[in-house]
């Protein structure tokens, strides 16, 4: 419970932090998408002028795991067996997907650190797990930064999307509910007298063919 707990409140500082980015980087249109999980990261993406495709860098060792999981018997029968190089390689996978997400994750916060005039190495401090990725994603939204700040291009996020999918929505003409029960109500009705007829005529023919065929 007490896990739980600290990554909720993890998970409402980075969104606050996101949120707070968006606001300052001209995305205040899309400071909703902060509380929805990877339509936030996509955003963060947007923000640091990075193309959507980068999400997948972030989630890599969660992708990545869920693959890998299922597998680690059989990694274990290949050491048993004294197969050192394929059980090896397979350990290697999840390394290396963490060591990508790292990647993407130290270029991502790199941009948005100098676009709030902060200074981009300020990203490396994420080489501390977890802390290093608090202190600074808290340092670049909500820190003044003494360097000059380049606001990035604006672009189409995922939320803009969602946003014009909404407003659609809303544009549609819904059946009222009076309406919704009388035209129910027919299909029923219909529906009923149509295989009544249907079972009346099969009735008919049946006995037909029986007598023709005596």
């Amino acid at each position: 419970m007490a896990v739980l707990g600290v990554l909720l409140a993890f998970y409402v500082f980075q969104a606050l932090c996101i949120r707070r980015l968006a606001d300052r980087l001209g995305y205040s249109s899309n400071a909703w998408a902060a509380w929805v999980p990877l339509v936030n990261t996509e955003l963060t993406c947007a923000m640091a002028d990075l193309p959507w495709p980068w999400v997948f860098g972030i989630y890599l060792p969660n992708i990545v795991n869920f693959f890998v999981n299922p597998l680690y018997g059989a990694i274990a029968d290949k050491f048993s067996q004294g197969q050192v190089a394929p059980a090896i390689l397979l350990t290697a996978v999840p390394v290396l997907a963490w060591l990508v997400s790292l990647a993407v994750s130290l270029v991502l916060w790199w941009r948005l650190a100098e676009y709030t005039g902060h200074s981009g190495s300020l990203s490396l401090l994420q080489l501390a797990p977890v802390v290093g990725t608090i202190v600074v994603s808290g340092i670049v939204a909500f820190g003044t930064g003494q360097g000059a700040k380049r606001t990035p291009p604006r672009r189409g996020t995922w939320a803009d999307h969602l946003a014009d999918v909404w407003a659609e929505m809303k544009k549609v003409s819904w059946v009222q509910r009076k309406e919704l029960f009388t035209t129910t109500l027919v299909v029923i009705i219909f529906s009923t007298l149509l295989a009544f007829f249907v079972s009346v005529v099969d009735f008919i023919f049946s006995r037909l063919l029986g007598i023709v065929l005596k």
